[in-house]
């Protein structure tokens, strides 16, 4: 519907789309009609995708995973892991580990570690850990 002059807009996204799954965002959102209408406003959408895998070996408490130098993941047991930022497809991941367990102290690795979002879920990365001796 038509709005008044001098009325203010505030655009938003009320439901993101699925299957697949995007983040949309919308540009120059919000302001005041000034005698014309309203012809910037930008929706941009992009498919995400999850970067995770599984950890083997692990005795020790404190693991901490990192992507892409932040988004932390504290592990606090083997099995499958899941970071819990989604990535835009075609991004790239990168998986360090951030901080080393410890009680007992273990050095842990990470394989499969990087690469760029191709229309899936990551789900290969490995991190196995060892005791230090």
């Amino acid at each position: 519907p038509a709005q008044d002059d001098g009325s203010t807009y505030d655009v938003t996204v009320s439901a993101q789309p699925t299957t697949p799954d995007q983040v949309c965002s919308v540009g120059s959102a919000s302001g005041t009609l000034a005698g014309a209408n309203v012809t910037n406003v930008s929706v941009t959408c992009a498919i995400q995708h999850t970067v995770g895998g599984t950890v083997s070996g692990l005795n020790g408490s404190g693991l901490i995973l990192q992507n892409n130098g932040g988004d932390n993941l504290g592990i606090s047991g083997n099995g499958s892991f899941t970071f819990n930022t989604a990535l835009d497809n075609g991004s790239g991941y990168a998986v360090t580990v951030f901080t080393q367990p410890s009680t007992p102290a273990q050095t842990c690795t990470v394989s499969n570690e990087s690469g760029t979002l191709a229309g899936a879920n990551i789900t290969d990365v490995s991190v196995s850990c060892v005791d230090n001796n």
